[in-house]
């Protein structure tokens, strides 16, 4: 009977992951059609640059000729150079890109699914976390609000965080990628040690594929890291990963976004954080170098009601995951300490 329950918990999941691909696949396709998607800024640019890019010249850009004429001078994303050949072989329609957000964020359902199924060893909790996670209104809501190539971080981190916790069970260890000492259900199969390095290959791809969605997806990992080494005591793994990510968040921060930018500037997009600081290294430090400034944004109304989008509809469960949720809060500081409005709210 426990057979029959999990196998219909699992044909659920994957019913619900072809509902939500497929439903908000066909609206954000009707939006572009209506003219209701963000216009150039963000689709159009994206559109422009997968056509230069598969015409082997880069991804250029000439929309915002005051950021610069590379993608480059306003986000780094070397994925997009993946997807110019689909983007083609798609007959460069721009719809091909909103399909493509909305199915791979709905899969994203699927690693889910199977992390919680695991961490519970309860098949309807699991099902239950997935309907949660798709019905989540930030995640709808950025499925809808045009086509951004950190669209697909979500999907490849969860699928990442899937087979580095079947890599790390051992048969002494039974904790995967998980701090407690114990785990409710039956001990897991240990996978053998001559193929332990296929679960932590496949995980070691995607999550460079994440890093390569957006260049602040590296301090997420960097963070992930750092958790297995302190929680875990997972060093060698741990360390690969933060030092990696550290590496990669300089050179596209420091070293990428400055080298495209026709007056060697940062990201133009740091003037959204300007009352923490003017450069990179001035933000990430702030909440040393100024924490009253820090703590009056981070109590703002905005940013309180910011965080209650967030995790309201998980009936605040998201802050039991401590020490886990740490891994997101540099997403949690960027969209809640920028100044621009748009930050704090759902776009459709």
């Amino acid at each position: 009977m426990k057979a029959v329950g999990r196998n219909l918990a699992t044909l659920i999941v994957v019913a619900l992951v072809c509902l939500y691909s497929g439903g908000f696949g066909l609206l954000a396709a009707r939006a572009y059609d209506a003219h209701e998607t963000g216009g150039a800024f963000d689709l159009g640019n994206y559109a422009q640059a997968l056509w230069y890019a598969a015409h082997g010249e880069g991804l250029r850009l000439t929309t915002v000729p005051e950021f610069g004429t590379t993608r480059f001078a306003m986000h780094v994303e070397p994925v997009l150079f993946l997807l110019a050949p689909l983007y083609a072989v798609a007959g460069y329609d721009p719809r091909f890109l909103l399909w493509l957000q909305a199915v791979v964020i709905g899969l994203g359902g699927i690693p889910l699914y199977a992390l919680a199924r695991r961490r519970l060893a309860d098949d309807r909790a699991a099902l239950g976390i997935v309907f949660a996670y798709l019905l989540l209104p930030a995640l709808e809501s950025v499925t809808l609000f045009d086509f951004h190539a950190v669209g697909l971080m979500p999907t490849l981190t969860l699928a990442g965080c899937y087979f580095l916790d079947r890599a790390l069970i051992t048969p002494s260890d039974q904790r995967g990628l998980w701090w407690e000492r114990t785990l409710r259900g039956r001990a897991e199969t240990c996978i053998d040690t001559r193929t332990r390095w296929i679960p932590l290959l496949l995980s070691a791809l995607c999550f460079g594929l994440a890093l390569s969605t957006k260049e602040d997806v590296p301090l997420h990992l960097l963070l992930l890291g750092l958790y297995l080494m302190l929680m875990r005591r997972r060093w060698c793994v741990g360390a690969a990963m933060s030092l990696t990510s550290a590496i990669w968040f300089y050179v596209a921060v420091f070293l990428v976004i400055p080298a495209a930018r026709p007056d060697g500037s940062h990201s133009p997009y740091l003037g959204f954080f300007s009352q923490l600081g003017s450069t990179p290294a001035e933000i990430l430090s702030s909440p040393l170098r100024t924490p009253g400034a820090w703590l009056k944004l981070l109590t703002a109304p905005d940013t309180l009601h910011g965080i209650g989008m967030l995790t309201l509809p998980f009936a605040l469960t998201p802050f039991l995951g401590l020490p886990f949720l740490i891994v997101a809060a540099p997403t949690f500081a960027i969209a809640l300490f920028s100044s621009n409005p748009l930050m704090h709210r759902l776009e459709t």
